[in-house]
C-alpha cells in the first residue's frame, strides 16, 4: 500500500513537471514567433535558438527530481541564447523557475546554493575559454578581426564603439 502511494506521488510530480514545462515552452514559442515577425536572423542561429529553447524547457520536466542539475542546464541555455538570437524570447523564465525549485525542493538550501554556484562557475569558465579561443582564431585569420587585412589603427577603429570608421 505504501509503495502504491509513493508511486502515485512520483507520477503526480512527473505529470505536474511535464505540464509546467509545456506551459513555459508554449509561452516561449508564442513569444519567439511573435518577435520573429519583427526581426530576422540567419537560419543556423534560428535552429540553435530553438534547440536552446527545447533544452531549457525540456530540463524543466526534471526540476523536482534534479533541481540543481536543471538550474545548471538552464543557465548555459540562457547565456548562449540571448547573445545569439535576435528573437529575445523569455527563456529566462526557465532559469528563474529552476532557481525557485532548487531553493524550494532541496533539504539543504545552502548546500544546493554552493553546489549550484560551483557548477555555474565551471560552465561560465568553460564558456569564457571558448569565447577567447574563438576570438583569437578570428583575429589570427587572414582577414583579421574586422574582416579585412587592415593595420592596427583599422583594428582599433573596429573595436571602438564611438568610432565613425567601420
Amino acid at each position: 500500500m505504501r509503495m502504491d502511494v509513493r508511486f502515485r506521488c512520483q507520477a503526480h510530480h512527473a505529470a505536474v513537471g511535464a505540464v509546467v514545462a509545456l506551459v513555459v515552452a508554449l509561452v516561449m514559442i508564442v513569444w519567439t514567433l511573435v518577435s520573429a515577425r519583427y526581426g530576422s536572423e540567419p537560419t543556423s542561429r534560428t535552429v540553435i535558438g530553438w534547440l536552446l529553447i527545447a533544452a531549457g524547457c525540456g530540463a524543466l520536466c526534471f526540476r523536482r527530481r534534479l533541481p540543481v542539475t536543471v538550474a545548471v542546464v538552464t543557465l548555459p541555455a540562457c547565456v548562449v541564447y540571448y547573445p545569439l538570437s535576435a528573437q529575445d524570447g523569455p527563456l529566462m523564465i526557465a532559469f528563474a523557475l529552476a532557481l525557485y525549485t532548487t531553493a524550494a525542493e532541496t533539504e539543504d538550501p545552502l548546500g544546493a546554493v554552493r553546489e549550484g554556484l560551483a557548477a555555474t562557475g565551471k560552465v561560465i569558465t568553460a564558456a569564457a575559454a571558448i569565447m577567447i579561443v574563438v576570438f583569437a582564431a578570428s583575429c589570427s585569420a587572414p582577414t583579421g578581426c574586422c574582416g579585412s587585412s587592415a593595420s592596427a589603427s583599422r583594428w582599433r577603429s573596429c573595436w571602438t564603439p564611438w568610432s565613425s570608421a567601420v
